[in-house]
């Protein structure tokens, strides 16, 4: 059995931890590429109508407007998404105004705890059978002096 040799064919490159190869092949690795990845999917997402919806990075974006909107599997839903009973939660908004998300059938969580009828607002993390929802309110216009 013969070694590799430093001249001519049958070299062998030197061996590189991949710890090191990190370093150099992936400036921050791949935790750091991912992030990467995400910020530029979420920087160049469009902003969808009130109402409409936008698949980004993993999670369901809806846009919030003033009407309510029906959650479910069933094509006369406002936000139609597989894997929720026909008409599961409705968005709407209470007499104060305050967003309520009242769940009617099926699994509805916001951040965590099982819900019938609750507050939630931009923060609050909605999870209905399986699918992360973001909620985007309108902005208010930037006044002008």
């Amino acid at each position: 059995m013969s070694t590799p040799t430093d001249e001519g064919e049958g070299t062998l490159a030197p061996v590189v931890p991949l710890t090191e190869r990190a370093g150099t092949d992936l400036p921050g690795g791949f935790r750091a590429i991912r992030a990467r990845r995400r910020r530029e999917a979420e920087r160049t997402a469009r902003v969808p109508e009130p109402g409409e919806v936008a698949h980004v990075a993993g999670e369901v974006r809806v846009a919030v407007g003033s009407g309510s909107l029906v959650f479910g599997s069933h094509p006369s839903c406002d936000v139609v998404l597989p894997g929720l009973h026909a008409r599961h939660a409705v968005l709407g908004r209470d007499g104060a105004g305050r967003l309520v998300l009242s769940a009617l059938s099926g699994s509805t969580r916001v951040d965590g705890v099982p819900v019938l009828n609750q507050v939630v607002d931009e923060a609050a993390r909605v999870v209905m059978a399986g699918h992360r929802i973001a909620l985007l309110l309108p902005r208010p216009a930037p006044r002008l002096v």
